[in-house]
């Protein structure tokens, strides 16, 4: 085991994480910091949908690095998985670390929600989730290439974006959802504004106003996805964009509090309930700007 120390250590390297990092590293010069992360290659989250498409068209296209720079350069980076938080004794423990701190920050992101319903249909090989990760979305790239007809379970932003690409590198692609295209994110005028651009442009197919039932499988491959009305949609590869959740168990099992929604709970200053522990980005929790009141929204 590699014995290490920091005074500041934040386990995650999304954008939340870095931003993190380097804000620290130019306003404390005198600290030493370290970022702990699972992978060497990172993804910017929100250009994971253009990989598939002519937008970008490669994985590699969107990788995100550590940063540059003279400031970034003096941060350490670490490559481990990060398997416990011992809060007392201020020491993040990995596979092969041992990192001793004086602040900590947890930067890990979020991961995909899938309805319970659905959780079985996940071992199939053809039914994807859109992780965050550089080789799951390499994985679901190369799956996709020589498949055809593909469903996009979800009308967020992902789930569109996904579709548009998709559809515009020729695939038959279909839209499932219970309501209105990017209803979660838009009053329902602006929703339906969106939604008839989508269909003027032509392509992508929607499928929209009830929501899917259960996964057709045959030998343990999705053959398509049943709709609630009874009907059947044919499919290659189902892709599940319903949403994501904060990926706070490691936060959790370190005995922090959660919020509403299963974000690590913080104060208006990222301040967790142990001061000398902070948690930024998608895994903590978030409050209306307005009303103030328990928030979804990442």
């Amino acid at each position: 085991m590699i014995e290490k120390q920091t005074d500041i250590l934040i386990i995650g390297a999304g954008p939340a994480g870095m931003v993190t990092a380097s804000t620290a590293a130019e306003n404390y010069p005198e600290k030493n910091i370290m970022i702990v992360k699972e992978y060497q290659k990172s993804q910017v989250p929100c250009g994971i949908p253009y990989v598939f498409g002519e937008t970008l068209g490669s994985v590699e296209k969107n990788a995100m690095p550590c940063g540059s720079g003279p400031i970034v350069e003096r941060i350490e980076k670490v490559i481990d998985k990060v398997i416990k938080v011992d809060i007392e004794n201020k020491t993040v423990i990995g596979n092969e670390h041992n990192i001793k701190f004086e602040k900590l920050v947890f930067a890990t992101g979020s991961i995909p929600f899938v309805h319970k319903n659905f959780q079985k249909a996940l071992e199939f090989e053809n039914v994807f989730t859109i992780k965050k990760e550089y080789h799951e979305v390499e994985k679901l790239k190369n799956y996709v290439d020589d498949k055809q007809n593909i469903i996009v379970v979800g009308t967020g932003f992902i789930g569109v974006e996904m579709a548009c690409e998709l559809q515009g590198v020729g695939k038959n692609v279909t839209i499932v959802g219970g309501g209105h295209i990017l209803s979660g994110s838009f009053d329902e005028d602006m929703a339906i504004e969106a939604e008839n651009i989508m269909k003027d442009m032509g392509g992508v197919n929607l499928a929209l106003g009830q929501h899917a039932s259960n996964v057709i499988e045959k030998d343990y491959l999705a053959q398509g996805l049943q709709l609630c009305d009874g009907s059947v949609l044919e499919a290659d590869v189902i892709i599940m964009a319903t949403g994501y959740q904060p990926n706070s168990s490691l936060a959790k099992d370190a005995g922090l509090l959660l919020g509403d929604y299963g974000g690590i709970w913080v104060d208006e200053f990222m301040r967790t309930k142990n001061k000398d522990i902070f948690a930024v980005g998608d895994c903590r929790s978030r409050r209306d700007f307005i009303t103030k009141d328990a928030s979804k929204v990442m």
